[in-house]
């Protein structure tokens, strides 16, 4: 099943204008990522939110995302393994979004160097695999603009994009 039709009606659809361009978004504002948020919600997409800035290592990183995303018992809590459940998981829904709110965080607390980068690549693969079975599923960070290092630049035919009402300001 395709992720979307020629049938559906896709003007104005939030979804449909953020895959179009690609699975990872980075917001500046975090009203108008709440408010897209809200949107996705009623377009009826699982919404898993983690702030990372209140993770103080990987080890809690990995608990969160075991619990919240409903990883089995035996999850290995490290990337490997989040790159092999993340890829399991089944939104309830319409689809799923994953929202990483200050990504750049990590950088200045007790994980290991490009921690950010390679989380932001396996949920863009994680996008890709999804998509080849007709689910959606998205990425959506909250992070400032001199954060935009610490993402990845370039993901092969995916790249990561700056949400478009940053368009103006991303200089």
């Amino acid at each position: 099943m395709a992720a979307f039709s020629h049938e559906e009606d896709l003007s104005g659809r939030l979804d449909w204008i953020l895959f179009r361009d690609g699975p990872l978004h980075q917001y500046r504002d975090e009203t108008l990522l709440n408010s897209d948020l809200a949107r996705l919600r009623a377009e009826g997409y699982e919404v898993v939110d983690f702030d990372c800035a209140e993770w103080p290592d990987e080890l809690a990183m990995h608990r969160e995302f075991k619990e919240a995303l409903r990883f089995p018992d035996d999850y290995g809590m490290n990337l490997d393994a989040f790159n092999d459940c993340i890829r399991d998981f089944r939104p309830e829904g319409s689809g799923a979004v994953v929202v990483l709110r200050r990504l750049e965080t990590l950088s200045a607390r007790n994980f290991r160097e490009g921690a950010s980068k390679a989380l932001s690549e396996i949920l863009c693969d994680a996008s890709r695999w999804h998509l080849l079975f007709g689910t959606r599923f998205l990425t959506l960070i909250l992070s400032s603009a001199e954060s935009m290092p610490t993402l990845p630049t370039h993901i092969p035919q995916w790249p990561r994009r700056l949400h478009p009402s940053n368009w103006s300001d991303a200089g």
